[in-house]
Formats: structure tokens, C-alpha cells, sequence
């Protein structure tokens, strides 16, 4: 009887822990799709093309010169209605998601200490809610594509 308990214990055990694994992949997985969305819309910022039929980026000029292009980037998005921060969405997760929720934020280096004013890297943030089952956080800094075109 005992080892029946065990044997019930141990089942149930890893049973949590696949569980928990799987929940894992699936979040991580929908915040690296989501981050694949913000960067395709970062590389399309300001692309057009040239009559040769080449990719060529035109950034305002003025947000060359003042660093600016990142937060000038996020504030058009916004209007937009992209790029707005947010909680992401889960709802092609196939598995329960526990009452988990993952916030994204948006934003440049401009207040970093290690490279003040500039405002042409953004910091993509994903968290996931306090006391989440499955604790999320993980930060990517991206370049603007078309800060190779300033002049």
C-alpha cells in the first residue's frame, strides 16, 4: 500500500510538473511571437522603395540629428494603434493559462544611465503578473532599421 501511495505521489508530481512545462513554453513562445511582431513593424518604420526597386529607408531628418528616432518611432505607432503597451495576447495558448497575464512596455534608452539621450534603441519589457505561477521577464533592446540611413 505504501509504495501504491508513492508510486501515486510521484505520478502526480511529474504529471505538475509536465504541466507547468508546457504552460512555460507556451508563454515564452507567445512573448517571442510578439516580439517578432514589434520588430517586423521597427524594420517596415519609414521603408519604401526606390524606383530600381531597392529597399530604401527616408527618416526625418530632425530625428537623425536629435537621437529621437526610437521614441519618434513608438509615439506614431501609438497613434497608430500599434505598439501600445499592454498585457499581449494569449489566446491561441491551447492550454489553461492559470489566470496568468504578461505585460508588455515599450520604451527607449533615454533614461538609462549607461547611454543618457539616447533615444534611438528601444527596450521591449515583457513581465508577467505578481505571484505569477510562471514568473516571466525578459528585456530586448532593438535598433531602429532606419538609423542606418541617417545622414
Amino acid at each position: 500500500m505504501t509504495v501504491t501511495s508513492q508510486s501515486l505521489s510521484l505520478m502526480t508530481d511529474s504529471m505538475q510538473a509536465y504541466s507547468k512545462a508546457r504552460l512555460r513554453d507556451a508563454l515564452y513562445a507567445a512573448v517571442h511571437n510578439n516580439l517578432e511582431e514589434v520588430r517586423h513593424e521597427l524594420s517596415d518604420w519609414k521603408a519604401a522603395q526606390s524606383n530600381d526597386g531597392q529597399l530604401i529607408y527616408a527618416p526625418p531628418s530632425d530625428s537623425c540629428s536629435d537621437n529621437t528616432l526610437g521614441s519618434d518611432l513608438i509615439s506614431e505607432k501609438n497613434a497608430e494603434g500599434k505598439l501600445i503597451d499592454g498585457n499581449i495576447d494569449l489566446s491561441n495558448i491551447p492550454i489553461s493559462k492559470r489566470g496568468i497575464s504578461i505585460n508588455r512596455t515599450t520604451t527607449t534608452l533615454a533614461n538609462s544611465s549607461s547611454n543618457p539621450g539616447n533615444e534611438n534603441i528601444i527596450i521591449v519589457e515583457y513581465t508577467s503578473s505578481p505571484g505569477s505561477l510562471i514568473p516571466i521577464k525578459q528585456k530586448a533592446h532593438l535598433l531602429v532599421t532606419a538609423q542606418g540611413w541617417c545622414s
